[in-house]
């Protein structure tokens, strides 16, 4: 968020941490490299990372997810939804 650091980020983050702990309730955080990595993996290669890696299928489908249905959102407004492909020519998107 422009102005805010990642002091700022990383106090809100502990925030939500100690309150779902102290309530007992799960809490995840997924962080997304968008200029580094988002279109550059295989959708599938991350898939099956996560299956290897014994992520929980609920959980596996919520981070397919982000890649359907994909909307920039500014002050000026929203875009239409598109899908959101990898840039390795030959791979499955």
């Amino acid at each position: 968020m422009k102005g805010k650091g990642s002091t700022d980020a990383t106090f809100i983050v502990r925030q939500m941490q100690e309150k779902f702990k102290a309530k007992g309730n799960k809490l995840y955080f997924g962080f997304v490299d968008l200029e580094n990595a988002f279109d550059r993996v295989p959708r599938e290669v991350i898939k099956w990372a996560m299956c290897k890696l014994g992520v929980e299928e609920w959980l596996v489908l919520v981070v397919m997810g982000m890649y359907t249905g994909a909307v920039v959102r500014t002050v000026y407004g929203n875009s239409n939804n598109f899908e959101v492909m990898t840039l390795c020519p030959g791979l499955p998107g």
